[in-house]
């Protein structure tokens, strides 16, 4: 038969050659094994030294990245005016901006979270996970929030007397300005 010479005569994408020294890798001294887990639950649940909480995915720890994404937009929010309110050295503006984010933590509307498999789900204060489903309140992280509020209030005290910045230390009218040469009178 034609067809079946043809076939066996082309190229193999899969062949076997017999094991020499030289083509078969030495087997390990200690097992190297990681155990594999279907769900990021099954991840995050399990006691196995190389996953739980510091399961990491690609440099990134899971956990770490469930808390960042839920409430995502107000976090970022939140940051960004509590850096700038500390760039400005408005650090009452910012302590209000850590008790707001402080607050919304402790609700659930940022940083808690539940997990049911592969299923991310918002974790709201005053109610309950969905039975069987792995529960993080991010109740550690509003008392961060509250005592960077608290570290922000401390520095507004104790520079309350200072001026913010040294050109605003003297305020000049602007009757007070030459309008040709543009310095005081």
């Amino acid at each position: 038969n034609s067809a079946t010479a043809e076939a066996t005569d082309a190229p193999q994408a899969f062949t076997e050659e017999p094991a020499t020294a030289e083509t078969q890798a030495p087997e390990p001294a200690v097992a190297t094994h990681r155990p594999r887990a279907s769900t990021m639950q099954e991840l995050i649940e399990s006691d196995h030294p190389h996953l739980g909480m510091n399961t990491q995915v690609n440099g990134f720890l899971i956990h770490g990245l469930n808390i960042l994404e839920r409430g995502y937009i107000f976090t970022c929010m939140i940051i960004a005016a509590i850096s700038a309110h500390l760039i400005d050295k408005r650090y009452y503006h910012a302590m209000f901006w850590s008790l707001a984010a402080a607050l919304l933590t402790f609700l659930g509307l940022m940083h808690a979270y539940q997990l049911m498999g592969n299923q991310i789900d918002y974790l709201l204060a005053f109610t309950s996970p969905a039975e069987g489903a792995f529960a993080w309140r991010g109740y550690s992280l509003a008392v961060g929030y509250m005592l960077m509020a608290g570290a922000f209030g401390a520095i507004g005290y104790l520079c309350k007397d200072r001026p913010l910045h040294a050109e605003e230390a003297r305020v000049v009218a602007l009757d007070e300005i030459d309008e040709t040469t543009g310095q005081e009178r």
